[in-house]
């Protein structure tokens, strides 16, 4: 039998009545059963319309003689019997089930993704998971459950965007979705010109005086770029792949040249947006099958506008 991850949710009604009559409906599926279940946590909602309740979110760990499509199906009923109303995206909703792992299976589908390409960076999933299934491995990067969450807890607050290139528009679009994203005031913009005339190194990050060795300081980029004391994130557009693996394996030396206090550190998301159908199936299995990379958000074949919702929602759901 398999072992099946569920992530559940609800943020209308009676929240914890909609979790409880999920999990025995999940219980009662045929050749399946539900082997444990996490506590119930409250999150804020990450992505879709403003105003929105908070969820109460869960996690269940089921085996399973049923095959991925077959349980989909069966979670989808669930989320019928119990009133899910499918209106907008990232919208309120009485009840939401995703499977996120069946054993070591990868599929893409058009109905079905496995794993779940979001799973890997969202707190409000990976918390519930690790109560039940901490060493159960996400099987692209082969990190365990527990690593990603940790990953969430000691990693900088730093995305960086990977190029892609586009057929319709010269500029690349990772510059452009960084430019998208500078008018949010919680984002620390860093372009690529910056990560290569003097953004700090772990070695020269090591030389810091104790008193700057505070959160903020190594994300700083130098003096001829604006800088947000108060931003929560900074985003880095690199400039082409081999800069951002020569950065990321630069990041990767940090235990012998920092501090026990900069042990972790490295970028907490790796995004690829790829605007049309220029190729980057390469580049992009390059990194998410790197073992010491950080996850990987891929947004494929969506707008400029919808890029730059997946990267807040993103920020919002690792917070």
């Amino acid at each position: 039998m398999a072992k099946c991850l569920i992530s559940l949710g609800s943020n209308l009604g009676d929240r914890s009545a909609h979790l409880q009559a999920a999990l025995k409906q999940l219980g009662s599926l045929p050749q399946t059963t539900l082997v444990s279940q996490s506590s119930f946590r409250d999150t804020k909602p990450a992505g879709g319309p403003a105003a929105q309740n908070p969820f109460l979110n869960a996690a269940a760990l089921l085996e399973s003689s049923l095959s991925p499509q077959q349980l989909l199906v069966d979670l989808q009923h669930i989320e019928n019997e119990l009133g899910r109303v499918r209106s907008e995206r990232w919208g309120p909703r009485t009840i939401d089930l995703d499977l996120l792992l069946y054993d070591q299976v990868e599929q893409e589908t058009r109905a079905l993704t496995l794993p779940h390409p979001r799973m890997s960076f969202r707190r409000f999933v990976l918390e519930p998971a690790a109560e039940i299934a901490a060493g159960m491995v996400y099987p692209i990067n082969g990190w365990t459950i527990e690593r990603l969450l940790k990953h969430l807890d000691s990693s900088l607050p730093e995305i960086g965007l990977v190029p892609t290139f586009s057929k319709y528009c010269p500029q690349a679009p990772a510059t452009r979705l960084l430019k998208a994203l500078v008018p949010e005031k919680y984002v620390q913009p860093v372009f690529r010109r910056v990560v290569v005339n003097g953004y700090p190194t772990p070695a020269q990050l090591a030389k810091l005086p104790k008193k700057q060795a505070g959160k903020d300081s190594p994300l700083l980029p130098p003096s001829d770029t604006p800088v947000r004391p108060r931003a929560r994130w900074v985003v880095r557009d690199f400039d082409d792949m081999q800069l951002a693996a020569e950065y990321l394996a630069e990041l990767r030396q940090a235990d012998e040249l920092l501090s026990k206090e900069w042990k972790e550190y490295t970028s907490r998301l790796i995004v690829v947006w790829q605007p049309d159908d220029a190729p980057v199936m390469n580049l992009l299995e390059r990194a998410r099958r790197n073992r010491e990379c950080p996850p990987v958000l891929w947004i494929p074949k969506v707008s400029l506008e919808q890029a730059r919702q997946e990267v807040i929602a993103a920020m919002a759901a690792m917070e």
